[in-house]
């Protein structure tokens, strides 16, 4: 019976994995609906599960109840001295942290298989907290246990607490950050060429820009003096994921699409130059959205066929990538 079970649980995973253009993100489990909280209940978001569902893979973890604790349960807290916090009970005291982490040390290297692009973590939690764990012998916000070993073994994975997704800026970073982490991860495990770097690096020239200019610079420099493969992958990947780390904003955003009008320049018409010139005006100053201008330049793009725009993932996103940038999460 338990063979059965297993393999019908093996058999799910590997067809969820073979669902095209899905993205797999872990995620306190508590936000989805299950009861796993100490107080037996749970911090579902109803329109976010029902929205994001349609397009996520879902690869729920809670710390607390996997590593053995029951529910319900005391109230855990973290207790410093950093960085060797202690997780113990607000009540009586009892320490929780060698069973927390004996669990988690497993659980990461599940995880590893998982091929994660992305986690969104429960704010406030001893466990899961990002960058809002309280630390009760300070008073200092932390991260939680969980999230802090997540971090040492995944330095590279966006991670984004549930409570900042409803703020539309942080939400496009945060979704910026897990779809160029995706298609790195891919481009490693399908190519890891030298040719296929460059390749990379030009369709995503436009979103490394929004985000970092001069990481741009540096990896454009990389790319073009690339020489020993593994060390030019190790570094890019270290100066991408700084770049993607820098929140893009309205101001630079508003540099790129002066650049990407700049393509523009002398093909067209005097009235549609000065049109697009206005668009851009509008959004720096907060009154048009980014996507009105960008609808325009991909009919550009188009037009006047522009074969280095046409590939830029900042212009034409993935399909899987337009309904989770055009969905309220509702939160």
């Amino acid at each position: 019976m338990f063979a059965a079970c297993h393999l019908s649980k093996i058999k799910a995973v590997m067809a969820e994995k073979k669902k095209p253009g899905r993205i797999r993100l872990g995620v306190s489990a508590c936000l989805l609906g299950q009861p796993v909280r100490y107080d037996g209940k749970d911090k579902l978001i109803p329109a976010f599960k029902k929205r994001w569902s349609r397009f996520v893979t879902w690869v729920p973890v809670c710390p607390e109840t996997e590593c053995g604790l029951t529910v319900p349960r005391e109230k855990i807290g973290l207790f410093g001295p950093g960085p060797a916090f202690r997780l113990k009970g607000l009540k009586t005291g009892k320490d929780v942290t060698g069973q927390m982490v004996h669990w988690t040390e497993k659980k990461l290297d599940e995880l590893v298989r998982a091929n994660l692009s992305g986690f969104i973590l429960k704010s406030g939690s001893p466990s899961c907290g990002l960058t809002s764990a309280l630390d009760y012998s300070s008073g200092v916000l932390v991260s939680g246990l969980f999230t802090s070993f997540l971090q040492r073994r995944f330095p590279d994975l966006p991670l984004v607490e549930e409570k900042n997704l409803a703020y539309s800026e942080v939400r496009e970073n945060f979704l910026d950050r897990i779809f160029v982490y995706k298609r790195w991860q891919e481009f490693l495990e399908k190519d890891g060429s030298i040719g296929g770097l460059v390749s990379f690096h030009a369709r995503h020239k436009l979103i490394i820009m929004a985000h970092s200019v001069r990481l741009l610079s540096l990896l454009g420099n990389l790319v073009a003096s690339a020489r020993n493969k593994a060390a030019v992958l190790a570094q890019y990947q270290k100066y991408l994921t700084a770049a993607m780390k820098k929140p893009a904003t309205g101001k630079t955003h508003t540099n790129v699409l002066q650049h990407l009008a700049g393509y523009f320049k002398k093909v067209l018409p005097q009235e549609e130059r000065e049109r697009l010139a206005q668009q851009i005006k509008a959004y720096s100053q907060g009154a048009l959205s980014r996507e009105e201008i960008l609808s325009s330049l991909r009919h550009y793009a188009r037009r006047y066929r522009q074969r280095y725009l046409l590939q830029q993932f900042y212009l034409f996103p993935e399909p899987e990538e337009w309904p989770l940038r055009f969905i309220s999460p509702g939160l």
